[in-house]
């Protein structure tokens, strides 16, 4: 079949079907192809911000669990803070302690402080403590200590009968122990305790021999 170019109606279809294909193409590169471009856009656009708002989400909730932390952790410090004594509460804590032997009819025969030991918010503060008492006033003593309102820890207790040379003393238990006393670290510096009294002997027991000397 052969088309007759010259014919009006070819010419007219042609016309047409240049105009159809004009119009598509057009739409294809100006509407279309565009309009793509700019869905995919948005798309990832929706995605980033999707993910921002997840994250932010997270952000969020860990903000309010790093806040509950926080606080417990403010609680915790509070509450540390009024059980450990500070460096400038030490020498009362002291005469604390040394008060309530006093008062329970105990006598002290050693107050040695030992080496302070490092903790992360504090320092234990060791004291190397010897009585003479009856077993009655040295429990009601060590339960004095431990009412305290600061913490302190009492260890490596040790009880020996003691038999004085006096008749009449009522003393019949010679006990040795290690008092811990915590210090707040506020400071950054280990507490120094100075010693109250000198080592002293026991009734009827001989002094102990100085570092560098002898017996007396």
């Amino acid at each position: 079949m052969q088309i007759n170019l010259r014919s009006q109606a070819t010419q007219k279809w042609i016309i047409i079907l240049t105009l159809a294909f004009g119009t598509v193409y057009a739409f294809v590169n100006f509407a279309y192809i565009p309009r793509q471009e700019k869905a995919r856009r948005l798309a990832s656009e929706i995605a980033t911000e999707s993910d921002l708002l997840a994250r932010g989400k997270r952000i969020a909730a860990n903000y309010q669990t790093m806040q509950e932390d926080y606080e417990r952790l403010m609680q915790s410090w509070s509450i540390a803070h009024e059980l450990l004594p500070t460096q400038r509460e030490m020498e009362g804590l002291l005469k604390t302690i040394t008060l309530a032997g006093q008062k329970r009819g105990v006598t002290f025969t050693l107050f040695r402080p030992l080496d302070p030991v490092e903790k992360p918010y504090y320092w234990e503060n060791p004291i190397q403590i010897r009585t003479l008492s009856t077993y009655h006033d040295l429990g009601a003593f060590l339960s004095d200590v431990a009412a305290l309102d600061r913490i302190v820890n009492v260890n490596d207790l040790k009880l020996r009968e003691y038999k004085s040379r006096r008749k009449r003393s009522s003393e019949t238990v010679d006990a040795e122990f290690v008092a811990s006393i915590y210090i707040f670290k506020e400071l950054g510096a280990p507490v120094k305790i100075e010693s109250e009294k000198d080592e002293r002997p026991a009734p009827g027991r001989p002094a102990p021999a100085k570092p560098g000397g002898r017996r007396t």
